[in-house]
């Protein structure tokens, strides 16, 4: 799905079952790209997804992911667009600590490109 489409799922999923911690990924023509988490503390993990459709401050992953389309050789209008079309997967979960595992292993396991803090 896209991110607005994940985005709408989890709001959802936080109002009706109580879900506030979140485990995200996302893939860039079927590559793993990046893994991320939300839900720590009292912010909800629909609220770091959000952080990733913002255009006035993108988010870290964000951030990367447009230097190094850039860095390939892509106008930002072009990565505009493919940064639309990234595809988005999302877990939810009722604790923090859940959320942390399934990041932590997939981390381990798949070593996705746009993850800086390899756990």
């Amino acid at each position: 799905m896209k991110l607005q489409e994940v985005l709408k799922q989890a709001r959802l999923e936080e109002k009706n079952n109580n879900k506030h911690s979140i485990v995200y990924q996302v893939f860039d023509n079927n590559n793993f790209d990046y893994v991320g988490i939300g839900g720590k503390g009292k912010r909800k993990g629909s609220g770091r997804l959000a952080e990733h459709k913002g255009e006035s401050v993108y988010s870290s992953f964000r951030f990367q992911y447009y230097i190094s389309k850039w860095d390939e050789g892509f106008t930002r209008s072009e990565v505009d667009k493919m940064w639309e079309n990234l595809k988005w997967k999302i877990t939810q979960f009722e604790t923090i600590e859940e959320a942390d595992k399934l990041e932590t292993q997939l981390i381990k396991d798949y070593n996705p490109k746009f993850n800086r803090d390899k756990k």
